[in-house]
């Protein structure tokens, strides 16, 4: 038996060797990128300074929602749905004198039987049907906002909520925003480069973003018993201003 390997083993051997170092290769080329790429990153952020500037958008809301519902109990499921159906039909004609019928949306519609627990009996038993519309309401017309709810309320609706307001997107005011903003930055970037004896260089960064505030818009709710009535039939409310902040930061290079 000979001890040297046989030609078929030399050729393995020598395929295997190949294999690993043409592996070896490709790692060393890999690692080397990886280190160049990171290089190049960190003298691309190397030797800048980041600014940020804002501006604020005020705008007066142009239209409104309100969310309300009428709830009603029987101990028959039939005569519960009969008195809620004629309750949502006194409400939606009054509703019918201010808003129009593409404003008017039914978001809800629940019908279920109560389930009270009998504690002589340790047990849930059946107690009475419960029935709940819920309905959406768009509103251009924001000063009709108040007669809305003294109608709502004199109707017998359950819960309302709302008004809640919105303004529409006034692409003007974003410009100038946008350019308030970036002046601003601009005019911090001058000043840390001047007091750094320093040049301002190309810009290799930018982004924009906005955040608008809720607060100023007024919240009215009217809710709890079987129904709700009002003493009047408009409520004063205060649609306030809607606040938008327009923010900008940007990354240049000193030279």
């Amino acid at each position: 038996m000979s001890i040297w390997p046989s030609f078929k083993e030399q050729r393995t051997f020598a395929w295997l060797l190949t294999a690993l170092m043409s592996l070896t290769v490709i790692l060393i080329v890999v690692a080397a990128i990886s280190l160049l790429n990171i290089n190049r990153e960190i003298n691309y952020y190397e030797n800048t300074i980041t600014v940020e500037g804002e501006a604020l958008i005020e705008q007066a809301p142009n239209k409104a929602t309100i969310y309300f519902s009428v709830g009603t109990k029987n101990e028959s499921a039939e005569e519960a749905q009969s008195e809620n159906d004629e309750i949502m039909t006194e409400i939606l004609d009054s509703l019918s004198e201010i808003l129009s019928e593409d404003d008017i949306q039914t978001q809800d519609y629940n019908l279920y039987q109560d389930q009270r627990w009998n504690p002589d009996t340790r047990r849930y038993e059946d107690g009475d049907w419960m029935v709940e519309q819920r309905i959406h309401l768009s509103i251009d017309d924001i000063d009709s906002a108040g007669a809305i709810l003294g109608l709502l309320g004199e109707g017998g609706a359950s819960n309302i909520s709302g008004p809640d307001y919105e303004a529409d997107e006034d692409a003007d005011m974003e410009d100038a925003a946008r350019l308030e903003a970036i002046a601003e930055a601009i005019a911090e970037a001058e000043s840390i480069a001047e007091a750094l004896d320093k040049r301002l260089g190309r810009m290799i960064d930018y982004t924009e973003y906005s955040y608008g505030d809720d607060d100023y818009f007024y919240d009215y709710g009217i809710g709890g018993g079987d129904r709700v009535y009002a003493e009047s039939t408009s409520i004063e409310i205060a649609p306030g201003t809607e606040e938008t902040t327009f923010y900008v930061s940007i990354t240049y290079k000193l030279r």
